[in-house]
């Protein structure tokens, strides 16, 4: 477990949480990536959401080899 002392800024009306890139990176989290933030046990809990694919993500992932096989056969 990592703990690092942090505080609230208000900005423009706004509450920030600074959290260390370090961290971050640990996760897997980069700048605008979608989070969800829940209370669990009285404990602010950050997930990070799995990205939706689009159609062209599916495509590029099944190349021509995975979908085509050739089969042999025989003579014809």
């Amino acid at each position: 477990m990592i703990l690092i002392k942090t505080k609230l800024e208000r900005i423009n009306n706004k509450l920030f949480l600074e959290i260390p890139e370090s961290i971050l990176n640990d996760l897997d989290i980069s700048l605008n990536d979608e989070v969800s933030i829940r209370i669990e046990n009285g404990n602010i809990v950050i997930t990070k959401e799995e990205k939706e694919l689009t159609v062209e993500d599916r495509l590029n992932i099944y190349s021509s080899k995975n979908l085509i096989k050739k089969y042999d056969w025989g003579e014809v």
